[in-house]
């Protein structure tokens, strides 16, 4: 009895260098759709070339695609741009990453596989809008507690985190510009907490003002620039670079805003008896980073491979802290324990493991420096003569004379 033959050695019918390259060109959109790095755009759109029979060169840029298939005698270019900014969607890199390991079993067609794609990119939300409010909204808390927020902060910044993703899409949908969109929102959230903080008496009113704008940070898209950079991708890595340091300041003006609007006392963080304050934030970490994978379009799995990424990086921390260390050597030792750990378990998954840690250290950014930061740059820019407003220097100055003054330092 012979040997059966090997479908996937089957001889395939050739496939039109037209139809190749929409093909490629459609996987390439859907990637940089969804947050992909511009390495993994590019490794995808050759391999998928290569099932096809063809060689794919693709060149990525922050708004366009241009991409040329070739089979050595004849070849195609054709450029799309983009008409959107690239969001986050964890599941749908999973299934291009499931579809693309699996080509080299199947003998679909091109018409198979761009109805695959097609069913990909056009796949609706996992997660029902009251369960992202929620995951906002424990986002929010989350980010309040890792950085000093007490229990009334806690209800604030969650109020106020769900909020802000209740209004997100609202706003985004309609044709605004996208940073003064971002500001809006950030004023908006900032403002209600920073109400409800003044109504609660929290006494870390300006902690639980800041946390519920923290989950809008862009991290993946910063991360994702910075390792194009070093892969030689610059033009693109410095254009996400220049989008996520956009987004910050408009986050920080909105926030800006309302600290001037509600000036508040800093005071010092909550800080919890004994241990609890390493259990409480380990939990927070992992709340917080389970909620972001969760609002990026996550599955159950990858959230808690989030949650557990979150929560070891503000263990080692706290635990590396205690050794005297200083917070940002045990903050970058919590990085690295955080990031080996989810990347180890998303590469046996073929989960994006860049994604899944870059959200797991998220909880471990210094929001309290940050607020403290912000609210000392605004006093210094509206102050007089390098005199910060509310002190009684700046007030003699503001009704004194400026003849009197004069004369005075003749005398």
């Amino acid at each position: 009895m012979g040997a059966m033959p090997d479908p996937s050695a089957q001889r395939r019918e050739p496939v039109e260098a037209s139809t190749a390259l929409n093909l490629c060109l459609l996987l390439g959109r859907i990637l940089f759709n969804f947050g992909a790095t511009t390495q993994r755009i590019q490794d995808s759109t050759a391999l998928l070339a290569r099932h096809l029979g063809y060689k794919a060169d693709m060149l990525v840029s922050y708004d366009s695609l241009l991409i040329t298939v070739s089979d050595g005698a004849t070849s195609l270019t054709s450029i799309d741009s983009s008409h959107r900014f690239p969001a986050l969607d964890l599941l749908g890199l999973v299934r291009v990453s499931h579809l693309l390991q699996g080509l080299a079993r199947s003998q679909r067609t091109p018409e198979e596989l761009e109805h695959a794609l097609c069913a990909i990119r056009d796949a609706p939300p996992s997660h029902s809008v009251p369960s992202q409010v929620l995951a906002a909204g424990c986002a929010g808390a989350a980010f309040c507690t890792v950085n000093g927020g007490d229990p009334l902060s806690w209800i604030c910044s969650f109020i106020a985190a769900a909020f802000i993703f209740a209004i997100r899409r609202p706003i985004a949908v309609r044709n605004f510009n996208f940073h003064l969109a971002v500001f809006t929102i950030a004023f908006a959230g900032s403002l209600l907490a920073g109400m409800l903080a003044l109504i609660t008496q929290t006494t870390t009113p300006a902690i639980a003002l800041v946390a519920p704008v923290l989950f809008l940070v862009p991290g993946v898209p910063m991360i994702n620039g910075g390792i194009d950079i070093v892969r030689n991708h610059v033009t693109i890595g410095i254009a996400r670079v220049g989008f996520t340091q956009a987004v910050l300041f408009a986050l920080c003006l909105g926030v800006g805003l309302t600290l001037r609007v509600l000036p508040f006392d800093m005071g010092p963080p909550y800080s919890p008896p004994g241990s609890w304050e390493i259990l409480l934030t380990s939990i927070a970490g992992a709340l917080g980073a389970g909620a972001l994978a969760w609002l990026g379009n996550g599955g159950i799995q990858l959230a808690a491979l989030c949650a557990l990424g979150g929560s070891t990086g503000r263990l080692v921390r706290a635990l590396v802290s205690l050794g005297g260390l200083d917070v940002i050597t045990a903050s970058l030792i919590g990085a690295v324990c955080s990031t080996l750990v989810v990347s180890a378990l998303a590469e046996r998954r073929r989960w994006p493991g860049v994604v899944a840690a870059v959200m797991a250290v998220l909880p471990m950014v210094p929001g309290y420096f940050a607020i403290h930061g912000v609210r000392l740059l605004l006093s210094f820019a509206v102050s007089r003569r390098g005199v910060l407003p509310g002190s009684r220097t700046s007030r003699r100055w503001r009704h004194e004379p400026l003849l009197a003054k004069t004369s005075s330092r003749g005398q």
